[in-house]
C-alpha cells in the first residue's frame, strides 16, 4: 500500500474524490485484513468520468486492489460512487459515500483544503457502510 503523499504522486494531484478513495480502501483493508494480494476484490460503482473516477486511484494506492491485477472492477451509474468489498474468506463490505459528501466536493472551490479535510474525518462521515 501507498501513504497518501504517494498516492498524490501516483494521482497527479490531490483531490476530494482521490481522499475518498484512499479512505474507503484504508477501511476495507483494515477491516477485511487480507493476508495476500488476492485475497481481496473490489467492485466501484460511479460514473464514467472525472472526478468520480479518481476514487479508483485512491482504492488501488490504499489497497492490493488493482485494475492491472483484475481484482478491481468498475460498474457504470448514472450517479452516486459505491464500493463493495469482497474477502477470500466471504466477509462483504459495502461503503456507500454520503451525498452530501459527494455534493461538496463537486462544487468546493478548495480541492486540497477539503481532500485533507477528508482524511481527517471519522469513515462513518463520508460513507455508509454494510457489513456482511
Amino acid at each position: 500500500m501507498l501513504s497518501y503523499e504517494e498516492a498524490v504522486r501516483f494521482h497527479g494531484h490531490n483531490g476530494p474524490f482521490l481522499a475518498m478513495g484512499y479512505r474507503v480502501g484504508q477501511f476495507a483493508q483494515g477491516s477485511l485484513a487480507p493476508e495476500r494480494i488476492m485475497d481481496m476484490s473490489c467492485i466501484v460503482k460511479s460514473p464514467i468520468r472525472k472526478p468520480f473516477t479518481c476514487v479508483i486511484d485512491g482504492i488501488q494506492c490504499a489497497t492490493d486492489c488493482t485494475l492491472g491485477k483484475g481484482n478491481v472492477e468498475l460498474k457504470p451509474t448514472e450517479n452516486g460512487i459505491s464500493a463493495v468489498f469482497k474477502s477470500r474468506t466471504g466477509k462483504e463490505l459495502t461503503m456507500e459515500v454520503r451525498s452530501e459528501v459527494l455534493e461538496y466536493a463537486l462544487n468546493c472551490k478548495e480541492m486540497e483544503r477539503y481532500a485533507h479535510q477528508l482524511l481527517e474525518k471519522p469513515i462513518t462521515e463520508i460513507v455508509e457502510i454494510r457489513e456482511r
